[in-house]
């Protein structure tokens, strides 16, 4: 009788853990959905007088810390343009060497860098922020007059 009981519970016990082992079987499944990222913080300061572009493009960081950036957010490249003079002579060309008081354009490319998340296509759910100040005019993939 000892011996039944034993094998009896031993039966209970494997279904048990096989029962058990069901809902994480189905965690590679849930782990393929996309994850929209649709909060962005970039953090910006202007340049300085005769820093480089490289050097510029090292202070221009990114906030991770709002859930919906998913902690997976990193700047991967900086281009900065000047603006305002058109006889400079590297007027849409990546600046090599800042000028006090010229004015740029930079744009400031984002990427994920995680699989399993993309950003949201949908403009009216995503947040972008400049120093905490909203920004309407980004591109997310390179066809409104980003860089390639």
């Amino acid at each position: 009788m000892k011996k039944r009981t034993h094998k009896i519970l031993s039966w209970l016990l494997t279904i048990a853990m096989v029962l058990g082992l069901l809902p994480a079987m189905s965690l590679p499944a849930a782990a393929a959905e996309e994850i929209y990222v649709t909060h962005v913080d970039l953090q910006m300061e202007a340049p300085k007088d005769g820093m480089t572009a490289a050097q510029y493009a090292a202070t221009v960081g990114i906030d991770n810390k709002h859930p919906l950036s998913y902690n997976v957010l990193e700047v991967s490249e900086v281009n900065c343009y000047r603006i305002d003079d058109p006889t400079f002579a590297q007027v849409g060309k990546d600046v090599s060497c800042f000028v006090e008081g010229g004015v740029y354009q930079c744009w400031v490319k984002v990427i994920l860098s995680n699989d399993g998340y993309s950003f949201d296509r949908d403009d009216s759910k995503m947040t972008v922020l400049v120093n905490g100040q909203a920004l309407d005019n980004y591109d997310y993939d390179g066809l409104n007059g980003g860089p390639a």
